[in-house]
């Protein structure tokens, strides 16, 4: 009894913070891996009823319109050719709508008008008042089972509670409510219903991905509105993941490595690799090259090289220049099988997600660089908890990259919310330039304004305009403004007698003037020609 209420709340956890409705529940129920060991039977629904209705940890709303029941369906049920599946368009019920409300992370689009209901099903002595025929009756499929925020964590997140931001657990519901069928990065049925910029999105899953909450693999689908076969990540909570073999890679590889015997030169260009690969898409292609290093070379090779046969016109330019093409030459026997391992398993995968904006090693996926110097408070918005560090940081300021290292944080998510409060007149900034280098710093709109400007030096230097361009220091005004005199006063007397004696002082004028700020710099270009 106790491992079927287990799994009732799982599927209820799983659902999100949108909830399920009583026919969804039993659908999910029925199609639940491993198999549910109660037969959905009219006895056994009133069983299970009693069994939830009677949980602290569930809670039970009324939807202002009756909710569609979910589609049960197998992503990979059909595949064609063992290369793609087709992709499956099912109508959106739940609407993403992030909440930001203390103690509560999720999307619910009803969660401002939903009704609570649960003291008109359970007493406070935990007396159940209505059966399950009573409340199908009552409600229909207007009543939802909401789990707690405890146990939606508990199903996508484990034992232990990583400090994810509202934004990153959306997406880690979503994938979650898809369970063994995962979500897609592209396509109609997909992430994209976050509606944000794919780089971002990009962002998230890659933080997921490094927490160990979500696994990824690289599958073909056809598009259902148009006839492409195009490659995308898909990703899975790590509880559902199950590889999917869909590209014959061995088959390609060795069709590939025959074609390469065959020819004269022993090698293929990129685009006839590519054709016999079947990689359209630039993140195979990748992926196979990284791999394979051990085994190809690829580079730019002289045209009649690769091919011996071509007329002189084909390899040459108009200019009579020899062309080089890009071509694959191998350089040692293939051991297939273990090509195809290293192209399959998801460190080749991971490379695709390596950042230039992030400073971080994703060599290792177990362990993230960017461990929070801080622990974040789960019951309150993380927007609030950075203005109150922002706050509490006073005359001192802020800057994103502070917040990334406290807060754990990736850069396009302080950025984010930074923006937020500025429309909000929560914070404000100021632009500081240290050499050539501009900064910009946060501050609390509250702060002691005084304060904040006795706290500037001479190396930093607080903009007034703050869309101007970096400052020069105090002190190099006025010599910039003597260097311009000297200069003038040299170009005249270099007119009048234009012979290097006649300058006995411009050797030290010059070597003054190559000290001074790259401005000024400019400036003693004109000496070092009359030198």
């Amino acid at each position: 009894m106790d491992d079927a209420l287990s799994a009732c709340l799982d599927e209820i956890a799983l659902e999100g913070l949108d909830g399920v409705t009583l026919t969804s529940l039993w659908l999910r129920l029925a199609n639940r891996q491993p198999r549910f060991n109660f037969d959905l039977e009219d006895s056994s629904k009133e069983v299970i009823w009693q069994l939830v209705a009677d949980q602290d940890e569930v809670e039970f709303y009324e939807l202002p319109e009756p909710r569609p029941d979910v589609t049960i369906y197998n992503r990979f049920q059909e595949i064609y050719q063992e290369k793609y599946f087709k992709e499956i368009v099912l109508p959106d019920i739940y609407p993403v709508k992030i909440i930001e409300k203390q103690a509560v992370m999720g999307s619910c689009a009803t969660f401002d008008s939903r009704k609570n209901v649960t003291d008109q099903i359970r007493s406070s002595g935990e007396t159940i008042k209505l059966d399950v025929k009573q409340a199908v009756d009552r409600w229909g499929k207007k009543l939802v089972i909401v789990a707690s925020q405890e146990l939606r964590n508990r199903a996508l997140l484990g034992a232990y509670v990583w400090p994810l931001v509202d934004l990153h657990y959306c997406v880690l519901e979503r994938i979650g409510r898809s369970r063994g069928n995962g979500e897609l990065m592209a396509g109609q049925s997909s992430l994209k219903v976050f509606a944000m910029k794919l780089n971002n999105l990009h962002h998230i899953t890659k933080c997921l991905a490094a927490f160990q909450l979500v696994d990824r693999q690289i599958i073909c689908f056809k598009e259902s509105n148009r006839d492409k076969i195009i490659h995308c990540t898909l990703f899975t909570v790590k509880r559902f993941f199950e590889k999917v073999d869909i590209l014959d890679l061995a088959t390609k590889l060795n069709s590939l490595l025959k074609q390469m015997s065959e020819s004269k030169s022993q090698m293929l260009d990129g685009d006839t690799v590519r054709k016999i690969m079947s990689f359209s898409h630039g993140r195979m292609w990748k992926n196979f090259l990284m791999a394979s290093r051990e085994y190809f070379i690829f580079d730019f090779i002289d045209y009649n090289v690769v091919y011996p046969d071509a007329p002189r016109s084909e390899c040459y330019t108009v200019n009579k220049v020899l062309r080089k093409i890009r071509a694959l030459k191998q350089i040692k026997p293939v051991d297939v099988q273990s090509l195809v391992q290293k192209m399959s398993r998801d460190s080749a995968v991971k490379e695709e997600y390596e950042d230039d904006t992030l400073e971080e090693d994703d060599d290792d996926d177990t362990v993230p660089s960017f461990v929070p110097q801080q622990e974040m408070c789960i019951e309150l918005p993380c927007k609030h908890q950075l203005y109150n560090y922002i706050r509490d940081q006073g005359t001192d300021g802020v800057q994103l990259t502070d917040l990334c290292k406290v807060f754990g944080l990736i850069m396009v998510q302080p950025r984010a919310m930074m923006k937020t409060m500025l429309k909000e007149k929560l914070v404000f900034y100021q632009h500081f330039s240290l050499g050539r280098q501009k900064i910009r710093k946060y501050y609390a709109m509250d702060i002691d304004r005084t304060g904040l400007e006795n706290n500037t030096t001479n190396a930093f230097k607080i903009e007034d305009d703050e869309s101007a361009a970096v400052s020069l220091l105090p002190s190099v005004a006025p010599a910039s403004q003597q260097m311009e005199e000297n200069i003038s006063a040299a170009e005249n007397k270099t007119a009048e007698s234009p012979l290097k004696s006649h300058l006995p002082d411009m050797s030290e004028l010059y070597e003054e003037c190559s000290k001074r700020t790259p401005e000024i710099r400019k400036l003693s270009k004109v000496l070092s020609k009359l030198l």
